[in-house]
């Protein structure tokens, strides 16, 4: 009798229960359990063809705007370690301000290089220092003893003064050991009548001091005999080598057409 019931219970299952090797599938299918029943895994999300994925941030490349957020980038950094000195924040503000030396160092050590290879741009050219500098003032300092020597046999200096001027008896000497130097003669006119004892006879010549319009005494001017015109040079008592600077300026001016100078058509001379 079990024998017959077993039979018709195996009659009756379903053709799909049974599989090709004769062994019920929900034997081999036990981990679904007893209602075959699979939760479907998740669906991946893929991310839009045109959004990249883990992008980096995008960079200003503004030069300014970059050297500011590097700024308070170390400031912020540095204002952390300050209020909280953990050693996570003093490597982050230490490495931070060490990138920011070796920026700084490879722009110092490009400065050089441009400077060294362009002469234009070296300023120790334009103003040396040390023997650099000395050797540069021997060469101008020659070069403008030249210039007034070669001056010296053109132009002659006029000298307006006052025998009562403390300033003009301060500069009377360093005027005439200039002139001995170079060469340059000098005429000398007093305004009050008075003398100098390096030049004890002055010419009184008021008619050339007022078409001049002279003003301030002691004073020097360039005059060119062929030509009756003559330039401002010096106004007040100064040293030996500022004499000489602007008695160069004023050569220059006479030289120069374009500047000319005061045309006293001859009214200067006696």
């Amino acid at each position: 009798m079990r024998r017959l019931l077993l039979a018709a219970t195996v009659a009756v299952l379903p053709a799909i229960v049974l599989g090709d090797d004769a062994k019920p599938q929900w034997f081999r299918l036990h981990a679904e359990g007893w209602f075959w029943y699979v939760e479907p895994p998740p669906a991946e999300e893929t991310p839009p063809p045109d959004t990249p994925v883990d992008a980096a941030p995008p960079i200003d490349l503004d030069p300014m705007a970059r050297v500011q957020q590097q700024r308070k980038a170390l400031e912020r950094a540095m204002a952390l370690a300050v209020l909280e000195p953990t050693p996570e924040h003093l490597r982050a503000y230490l490495q931070l301000n060490q990138a920011l030396m070796a920026q700084s160092q490879a722009f110092a050590e490009t400065w050089k290089q441009v400077v060294w290879t362009t002469p234009s741009l070296d300023y120790g050219l334009v103003s040396p220092t040390g023997a650099a500098a000395r050797t540069q003032a021997d060469l101008k300092a020659a070069g403008q003893r030249t210039q007034l020597s070669t001056a010296a046999d053109r132009y002659g200096l006029l000298f307006f003064f006052r025998g009562d001027c403390p300033f003009c008896h301060q500069f009377a000497p360093v005027l005439s050991r200039f002139a001995t130097d170079h060469g340059f003669t000098v005429i000398p006119v007093s305004l009050d009548g008075g003398v100098l004892p390096e030049y004890p006879q002055p010419r009184s010549n008021f008619d050339a001091a007022a078409r001049l319009e002279v003003s301030a005494y002691p004073a020097v001017y360039l005059l060119d005999p062929a030509t009756r015109k003559v330039a401002p040079a010096v106004f007040g008592a100064v040293g030996y080598s500022e004499l000489a600077q602007r008695l160069s300026a004023a050569i220059a001016a006479l030289e120069d057409q374009a500047q000319g100078g005061l045309d006293v058509a001859g009214r200067l001379m006696p």
